[in-house]
């Protein structure tokens, strides 16, 4: 590209950059590397004597992000390439490539990904007389169920993205996470298509801004399968993974080493918590793997009365999900029974779950948990079951370390207790 100056830059996991650095006469001027979110850095000091430190990048308010804008062209492909036959406009959201000269992060001290600064030194314009293949991908995903994916379905529900040798490829890439996600191809360099058209820059790695849209294209010029994904591995692994594959026959041998490498993305996950107050104890256990998950939740009182349960779950979206299992209940007497319900997460972050169970009965949970400070947190949770009524708790939790806290509850039965909550 051409070379061009700049103080700061933020650069996703995998990217690439060239810097020339003019060594000083005099003093050694910091090079420093700081953490996306504020949380460490690293400096290298260049030349020699008294020591120049550079003004510390602010952290993220990701809540004053403001865009103003947007690109479109008309009449022409994505990035004025003649003989598409794409009618999508090029308006980019929030981030995007195209309009990052556009976009206000609240502080001048939070850098931006170069992009809309990169210019190619010749055209790297796609031969108009190949045939267009447009692929619209939609980044989608988040922390809370830690599913992640292209178009809502992960790689072991949705392994490819066929392709023909000769054909130019547009990939319009719309993330609608809150999470910064950087695209990585193997074995070709696409275009980023931005403000600079014919000139726009070569690339192997992509990121995708929260909320974002942009637009690479490409030479289908090889053969066999490909690996398109989130450089942000544990993504990857959890869904955010593609093959573009470009149709070659394959031999028994790497029809084999194929389907062993398409398993490796479909592991099963083990997690869970387990507290232990004075008035009262319970636990979760999750198995997970995808959409799909197995959990077992339990209550007691430390006397007679118990509530558990055991279910399958699967996830139809990041807000919901359905299940399906069994009980097992202090009701007067010891009962066992079949239930299917619903889960909600309603605005406010509130966890919302309904079931029904084989004797008719129903019960809503609702559930909300917040941040009070860094370390310390608030559970709310009310229950009422058509049989057992209704009760209601508050939890404080003060996290210790990423294993243990301390937790403090008052519960509409069992009053106060105090105790210890083991993370794994």
């Amino acid at each position: 590209v051409q070379p061009f100056d700049e103080d700061k830059l933020l650069i996703a996991v995998a990217e690439t950059y060239d810097a020339i650095v003019t060594v000083p006469r005099n003093g050694a001027f910091e090079l420093r590397a700081t953490a996306q979110d504020g949380s460490g850095k690293a400096s290298l000091y260049i030349g020699k004597g008294k020591k120049v430190s550079v003004k510390g990048v602010a952290k993220p308010n990701l809540y004053a992000m403001k865009c103003s804008g947007s690109m479109k062209m008309k009449g022409k492909g994505i990035g004025g390439s003649k003989g598409s036959n794409s009618k999508t406009d090029a308006g980019m959201k929030c981030g995007g490539s195209m309009n990052m000269k556009k976009m206000d992060m609240s502080s001048p001290q939070r850098p931006l990904p170069p992009y809309a600064k990169l210019k190619a030194l010749e055209n790297t314009s796609l031969d108009k007389k190949r045939p267009w293949k447009e692929v619209h991908l939609t980044l989608d995903g988040d922390m809370r169920t830690y599913i992640w994916s292209f178009n809502g379905k992960t790689i072991s529900e949705a392994d490819k993205i066929p392709i023909k040798k000769g054909e130019n490829v547009r990939f319009i890439l719309e993330n609608k996470t809150m999470m910064h996600h950087p695209l990585h191809l193997h074995g070709h360099l696409f275009r980023v298509v931005n403000e600079n058209g014919s000139h726009s820059p070569l690339k192997h790695t992509v990121d995708i801004a929260p909320l974002a849209t942009s637009v690479i294209e490409f030479a289908a010029d090889y053969e066999k399968d490909w690996l398109f994904h989130c450089h942000i591995l544990y993504h990857m692994v959890a869904g955010m993974s593609r093959v573009v594959s470009y149709g070659t026959p394959r031999t028994p041998e790497e029809q084999k080493s194929y389907e062993t490498f398409i398993d490796h993305f479909d592991k099963w996950y083990f997690w869970g918590n387990m507290l232990a107050l004075s008035s009262m104890n319970e636990g979760m256990l999750v198995a997970a793997n995808g959409k799909n998950s197995f959990i077992a939740y339990w209550e007691s009182d430390y006397e007679e009365e118990y509530d558990t349960y055991f279910v399958y779950n699967r996830f139809i979206d990041r807000l919901s999900s359905w299940f399906a299992g069994v009980s097992h209940a202090d009701r007067e007497e010891h009962t066992t029974r079949a239930i299917i319900g619903y889960n909600y997460l309603l605005p406010g972050l509130i966890d919302a779950k309904i079931w029904v169970d084989s004797q008719g009965e129903a019960r809503i949970w609702l559930m909300k948990e917040m941040m009070l400070t860094n370390n310390l947190g608030l559970e709310l949770e009310y229950k009422y079951d058509t049989e057992l009524k209704s009760e209601w708790s508050a939890t404080l939790d003060y996290r210790l370390n990423k294993y243990f806290s301390v937790d403090a509850r008052y519960h509409k039965d069992t009053k106060w207790g105090v105790g210890l909550r083991w993370y794994f």
